[in-house]
């Protein structure tokens, strides 16, 4: 919440989110007792569709307090370890060059692991699993940020909201936030119709990076020094060129995740087609023209439309991954390849440990239920 809740209705947020999670555990056993989870599964594997998957960061357990970036983007590492576990047992697991094959068919549902942003975490904590596993995955990478450190808005926004509550200065989130609403195209007042983390920064993405970075600079810059040393993160930054070119030398591939992670829906034109092309340029540049895969693209925040898609393919890309959900049988467009998002809360009981019927629900219930593309 933006707002500190009092005891009271700290209470009755806490029971009404156990009551919630008491209704989904009941609906997701209830699917899974009458065979429709393992119905979906089977279809997926009779059709030879192939499950997509999106992950973003991989966080050490013992890190998770450090972490600022969104809920939906971060898994642990024992839940990833997990999540391998199942997938070796469960799955056909794809590398990314099977995708247009697809010749190793195995009777069980595929599977394509994918890596957005290009965290360093990906190289120093997913990578020794994969490579455990004998799994190969694909990495979309922000060319123009390779060792970055704390190179998204996100992370900085979520930061300032952590450090204003824990210094009881919440006034100084709600003047960032007011600053922002004067100058953005909403008249919504955001501390009353942004009641999470996630409709925050839906709400945010309608102003410029520049714009959030300076107001959340300003913004700081008003807390007490002690208190303005937000990010503690170690892995708060973008894996380095030679950690990717190490990862290509592994088997992984490396593709585009744009030049600068800009929205390309709401860039213009000319600026899209100099995302695009700029981004296969660094790719062939950095990893040498026969390593890097230059025609494959994951679009940042999954904003597409036909638009895109043609500037895209224009750009001399030929596969475009969305976060749309689905499962992909290369029987729709190839530039709008559906994918299913993995985080915390898509395989983990309310206690943290690992569920399979979570992870099963959205492998295969919700990916069936989205469509076969």
């Amino acid at each position: 919440m933006l707002t500190h809740p009092d005891a009271g209705n700290r209470a009755l947020h806490d029971h009404g989110n156990g009551f919630r999670s008491r209704l989904r555990r009941a609906r997701l056993s209830t699917l899974k007792a009458t065979g429709r989870i393992s119905t979906a599964q089977r279809q997926i594997a009779e059709q030879q569709g192939v499950i997509v998957l999106t992950l973003h960061r991989v966080v050490p357990d013992s890190d998770l307090q450090l972490c600022r970036s969104p809920r939906g983007m971060v898994l642990r590492e024992s839940a990833f370890l997990a999540l391998l576990k199942y997938l070796s047992e469960h799955t056909q697991v794809l590398s990314p060059a099977d995708l247009q094959t697809r010749t190793k068919r195995n009777g069980l549902p595929q599977v394509l692991l994918t890596f957005d942003d290009g965290w360093a975490d990906n190289y120093e904590v997913a990578s020794p699993h994969l490579a455990a596993f004998e799994m190969k995955a694909c990495f979309f990478v922000v060319t123009a940020y390779s060792g970055c450190v704390e190179p998204f808005w996100p992370e900085r926004v979520l930061g300032l909201m952590h450090r204003s509550r824990e210094s009881g200065r919440m006034d100084l989130f709600q003047a960032f936030l007011r600053s922002l609403q004067m100058s953005g195209s909403s008249s919504r007042d955001p501390l009353l119709s942004l009641p999470n983390e996630e409709s925050l920064l839906c709400w945010l993405k309608q102003f410029s990076p520049a714009q959030i970075a300076a107001s959340v600079e300003t913004s700081m810059s008003r807390l007490e020094p002690g208190l303005r040393a937000v990010s503690e993160d170690p892995r708060e930054r973008l894996m380095t060129w030679e950690q990717m070119r190490s990862l290509v030398r592994q088997g992984h591939m490396i593709a585009s995740h744009t030049c600068t992670h800009a929205l390309l829906t709401r860039i213009s034109g000319r600026s899209a087609a100099t995302e695009l092309a700029n981004s296969r340029t660094d790719l062939a540049s950095e990893l040498g023209f026969q390593s890097a895969n230059t025609s494959w693209i994951s679009y940042p925040n999954g904003d597409v439309n036909t638009t895109v898609q043609a500037a895209a393919y224009n750009a001399g890309y030929r596969f475009g991954f969305t976060t749309a959900p689905g499962v992909w049988r290369n029987k729709g467009s190839s530039l709008a390849i559906p994918r299913m998002n993995l985080w915390d809360g898509s395989l983990l009981s309310p206690d943290g440990n690992f569920d399979e019927i979570s992870l099963e629900h959205t492998l295969y219930w919700r990916s069936y239920r989205a469509g076969m593309h």
